[in-house]
């Protein structure tokens, strides 16, 4: 892997001529930084993990999955792609979810990169799905 200022890029193992196989696009944060002390606090349980945090609303739930040591997959960060896509039950503010549909929406399905508590939450991070009108929604 090779850090390229908010570029990760990982590479096939294959020489010199060697294509990117993935790429994660992120501002450089700190590791472990916590969110700041005057955003409220609500409890954020990771169901498949076993394990419950306190979550400031303004930190998205995968940054609260990250500095708990949970890895979970992602990529955007933006709301534009679906690799970070879960089930929540609890209300969450996620107005950047662009790549969900209403129907998404609707089955209780977010985007952990640009979702935010409003509340207790559970999140279940381990699902099967397929996007456009295949498989959608089991856990």
């Amino acid at each position: 892997m090779a850090r390229q200022g908010f570029c990760t890029v990982a590479q096939k193992p294959t020489g010199g001529n060697a294509l990117p196989q993935w790429e994660v696009f992120k501002p450089p944060q700190q590791p472990g930084a916590a969110p700041g002390p005057r955003a409220p606090l609500h409890t954020v349980t990771f169901a498949h993990q076993g394990l419950t945090l306190q979550v400031a609303e303004d930190e998205s739930l995968l940054d609260a999955a990250e500095r708990a040591g949970i890895p979970l997959p992602f990529s955007c960060r933006s709301g534009i792609c679906t690799s970070c896509m879960a089930k929540v039950q609890g209300p969450v503010e996620q107005d950047r979810a662009h790549a969900l549909s209403l129907k998404e929406l609707e089955l209780g399905w977010t985007l952990l990169c640009v979702a935010f508590p409003r509340g207790p939450i559970t999140v279940a991070t381990a699902r099967t799905r397929f996007r456009h009108g295949q498989r959608l929604g089991q856990d």
